[in-house]
């Protein structure tokens, strides 16, 4: 994987002799630190943060990490990411990208790879993401979302979202027969987001279509329907 990063680099430096870069960093704060319906801080905040490169051609380098609990020794996640994201003259983008997820800390190896597609237009977004070994397991997942974002007044934004997670790690180990489930899990959430000068704030309802997605114990890995707070901003100001 070393090697991937230094090719990246590489390029970046390449082309950054042609296109100016620009760094920019962003700080969030949250209620709950949820993935795809799924908490990974067992309902306790997180403070998040982010480190991004980008050039004006489109091409893009970052590192994002957070404090997270499974229930183990971890208690960070980092991710480290690249990608290329670039709009047409008739308003749609597209954004092709590369996320490797690491747990420093974690006794068992579950750092993986996921590769992701964004499409958008108009406030609407369509994203398709893929990981072809999900948590070092040989199995692989596929996740599909779609957001719309509308201003409902100046400075405030209705935010829509709805997932669905399916793939080989979701479905191992549960009842094929009839009128059972497969695994595979539907998560959806509405929430309004609020610009205050140089920072925004966000709630949102967070929901799942089934009770208990793991094994839960306590508050770890829960997916329960639950409001979540965020707060974050951009620098450079």
């Amino acid at each position: 994987m070393k090697s991937k990063w230094v090719l990246a680099g590489a390029l970046l430096a390449a082309a950054g002799a042609a296109n100016a870069g620009e760094f920019s960093s962003t700080v969030t704060a949250t209620s709950d630190y949820d993935f795809r319906g799924v908490s990974q801080s067992a309902k306790d905040p997180a403070l998040q943060l982010s480190l991004d490169y980008g050039l004006d051609n489109g091409l893009y380098v970052g590192a994002w990490a957070s404090n997270v609990d499974f229930g183990g020794d971890e208690s960070v996640e980092a991710n480290l990411y690249l990608g290329w994201a670039f709009e047409n003259d008739n308003g749609t983008s597209w954004d092709f990208g590369y996320v490797r997820y690491l747990y420093p800390g974690d006794n068992v190896d579950a750092d993986y790879d996921e590769f992701y597609v964004n499409f958008g237009y108009v406030g609407l977004g369509l994203e398709v993401w893929y990981s072809p070994d999900y948590g070092q397991t040989g199995l692989e997942t596929w996740y599909y979302a779609a957001n719309y974002d509308f201003e409902l007044v100046e400075s405030w934004t209705l935010n829509l979202h709805a997932g669905y997670n399916t793939g080989q790690y979701f479905k191992q180990g549960w009842d094929s027969g009839p009128g059972s489930r497969d695994g595979s899990y539907f998560e959806y959430s509405v929430g309004v987001t609020k610009t205050l000068g140089n920072f925004e704030l966000n709630v949102r309802y967070q929901g799942v279509d089934v009770p208990t997605i793991y094994e839960e114990r306590g508050d770890i890995l829960n997916s329960e329907s639950r409001v979540i707070f965020t707060v974050s901003t951009t620098l450079p100001w």
